[in-house]
């Protein structure tokens, strides 16, 4: 682990990373900065700039877009074949979130195509951390937006189906309609 942590260019394997995410959010991703890896007590992938793009037929900003992210799982478990996540962390994060007047959604379906017993193993995280973010969301069929600058969330671990604690602040929240 040290050896690929240290000598392996993470960028090397950056076509097969964009690859695997596109196929399990079912949506265009690009990460054109640098990748970085980094060990013990976690194995973790650090990102500059990117983005998860809009299905078809919605264009425009993509979904997603962030500064920098960071996802790390511990090491030990993983060797085992188990997946415990750390922390998930995102810088920057830019969130668009549109309903168009017909009343379909842009993050509709998004992992859908994710494939594999999900029920089977459920998803464990450490906790999710957003730093400096904002949020859009614009619902063409109501007449209304929202829009949320300044957002930092911290969440508790938590497993899927079970809640966790949530701290929230932001700079600034607009609401229009029209």
């Amino acid at each position: 682990v040290v050896v690929v942590t240290q000598w392996v260019d993470p960028d090397v394997f950056k076509p097969r990373i964009v690859a695997a995410l596109s196929k399990a959010t079912g949506r265009p991703v690009a990460l054109p900065g640098e990748l970085e890896l980094a060990w013990y007590p976690w194995l973790a992938l650090r990102t500059r700039a990117g983005s998860v793009g809009n299905a078809a037929p919605f264009d425009g900003p993509p979904l997603l877009a962030w500064r920098e992210a960071r996802l790390g799982a511990r090491l030990l478990p993983l060797l085992r074949g188990e997946l415990v996540l750390d922390r998930v962390r995102l810088d920057g994060l830019d969130l668009r979130l549109r309903r168009d007047a017909s009343g379909r959604a842009n993050w509709e379906g998004l992992g859908d195509d994710t494939g594999g017993d999900a029920a089977a193993r459920p998803l464990t995280l450490a906790g999710l951390d957003l730093r400096g973010a904002r949020v859009e969301f614009t619902d063409e069929r109501a007449g209304s937006a929202l829009l949320v600058e300044g957002l930092d969330l911290t969440t508790g671990p938590f497993t899927a189906g079970t809640p966790a604690p949530v701290e929230l602040e932001a700079e600034r929240a607009v609401l229009g309609a029209w």
